[in-house]
């Protein structure tokens, strides 16, 4: 999220490039990008964002994010975590997600290429104090454990069940929370682990 604070010590030539020099004023106009940027983004855009569980991003930047979309009241925000994949590794993944992501505006909708992803997503509904998380693009046969977490806490774990595609947490007090889903092929593989946006409970 803050470009500048980033670029600092390991990139300064980076840092300098954009902005023309690496002066603490330099630093704060490059942190402000992304928030002034995010700022401009109309309701009806979709944020889509892949990313690794072992990214420093994700531990250092996400956070940040979520806050900061959280506090735009933003509703199309989605997160699609790969369990274990590091900064190094994303590359790959990526260029499969950017690609599907893209094929509709650049008119190549085969039937093919709707029907394959990159991974499973997972859309959420509040009605009172429940939330219900429905997983889609997930293959029969699949394990698939759902949390609830508040804040970074999990308050709810629900263990793997195969071809549980969807499922409901009731009885919620007031409160943000989200949903994790974590998807394998069977009990010996790796998961893959998507998230909901915070959801709020009244």
């Amino acid at each position: 999220m803050k470009i500048g604070s980033f670029l600092r010590k390991p990139h300064p030539n980076i840092l300098e490039y954009m902005t023309g020099g690496t002066t603490e004023e330099c630093v704060d106009w490059a942190d402000r990008i992304v928030t002034n940027h995010l700022r401009r983004v109309w309701s009806e855009t979709k944020i889509d964002l892949l990313i690794g569980t072992r990214d420093h991003h994700y531990r250092d930047h996400l956070p940040t994010l979520r806050k900061e979309l959280e506090r735009m009241n933003h509703p199309r925000f989605s997160v699609q975590e790969i369990e274990g994949l590091t900064h190094a590794d994303i590359g790959r993944p990526f260029r499969s997600f950017i690609g599907e992501q893209l094929e509709p505006w650049a008119g190549r909708q085969s039937f093919h290429s709707r029907e394959t992803s990159t991974g499973p997503a997972v859309e959420a509904e509040v009605r009172g104090n429940a939330i219900t998380a429905t997983l889609t693009k997930v293959a029969q046969g699949s394990d698939i454990a759902f949390y609830l977490y508040e804040a970074r806490d999990p308050v709810q774990k629900i263990g793997y069940v195969k071809n549980r595609f969807t499922m409901t947490f009731e009885d919620l007090p007031a409160g943000k929370y989200r949903v994790r889903c974590f998807v394998r092929s069977d009990t010996h593989s790796d998961p893959v682990t998507v998230s909901t946006p915070v959801l709020k409970v009244n």
